[in-house]
């Protein structure tokens, strides 16, 4: 739209809350994500809500997903290398010996259905998914189901 006004920048205090969100959230059995598009709504900060100020939600909503990473990849570090280092030998020597070599590969595996269904439904998800309504009623009915499978679980 022409003449609207885009955002460059967001209120620090809104950055820090967001972040906090991210950090708490992202852990938990719990969408981040939809966290990250409920506070915003709830707390009214035009900033980061409405369909003039998407490209820049995205891109905040990515940077904290970033540094979410980054602190991960930071402390597992030395996992990682672990892993990477099995997964090459395994690739060079094609054949899994080792259970750091078998991880590497079932780590590796197990975000193609992710990245697949990713990819088939990104417009579906990108248009449909972000809707307010749609994000608090998942997030209850997830957070219902939760509460039922969590006892069942303990031994």
């Amino acid at each position: 739209m022409l003449g609207a006004a885009q955002p460059d920048t967001i209120p620090i205090l809104h950055a820090i809350v967001l972040g906090i969100v991210q950090g708490l959230s992202e852990f938990l059995p719990i969408s981040s994500s939809g966290h990250l598009i409920l506070v915003p709504w709830l707390f009214g900060w035009d900033e980061l809500t409405g369909a003039a100020n998407a490209d820049f939600n995205r891109t905040f909503d990515v940077a904290l997903h970033l540094g979410t990473f980054v602190g991960a990849a930071a402390y597992f570090r030395h996992d990682l290398v672990r892993l990477a280092r099995a997964a090459w030998t395994s690739f060079r020597a094609r054949r899994v010996e080792t259970p750091d070599q078998r991880l590497a590969w079932l780590l590796c595996l197990s975000a193609v259905p992710g990245a697949t269904v990713g990819a088939v439904l990104e417009t579906t998800v990108g248009d449909k998914l972000g809707q307010i309504w749609l994000i608090a009623i998942l997030l209850i009915v997830f957070g219902l189901v939760l509460l039922v499978v969590e006892p069942a679980r303990r031994p």
